[in-house]
């Protein structure tokens, strides 16, 4: 077991601002003893306790995103609808032309080929 350092060395052991280190501190993330103002880190503990607390925000994250991929893909399923079918150049021509003329796309779904 590695010797209880202040907050402000382990804040520059690995990476984070003083202000970052104590607030996990008082959050229960970092293990820690306060003597006053003072904070001791024991740092093989602390890089222990800091990368679970990561490892468990990042799955928090995916499952966040997993779980809006799955509503938006839902949705697109649901009130996508099917393209317009143009199999020739006839009716390719129609079908601009009756959209020009304030047409509707399910009107011109509906009609006959020309």
């Amino acid at each position: 077991m590695q010797k209880a350092i202040s907050a402000a060395a382990y804040a520059e052991h690995c990476g984070l601002d003083v202000k970052v280190v104590k607030k996990y501190c008082n959050q229960g993330i970092i293990p820690h003893l306060r003597n006053g103002v003072f904070y001791l880190i024991w740092p093989d503990k602390a890089d222990v306790a800091l990368l679970e607390h990561m490892n468990n925000n990042m799955q928090k994250l995916k499952n966040k995103a997993m779980t809006k991929e799955d509503k938006s893909a839902s949705k697109i399923g649901t009130t996508k609808r099917p393209a317009i079918s143009i199999k020739s150049g006839a009716e390719y021509i129609a079908t601009i032309n009756k959209l020009q003329r304030g047409g509707r796309k399910s009107d011109i779904r509906n009609s006959k080929a020309l």
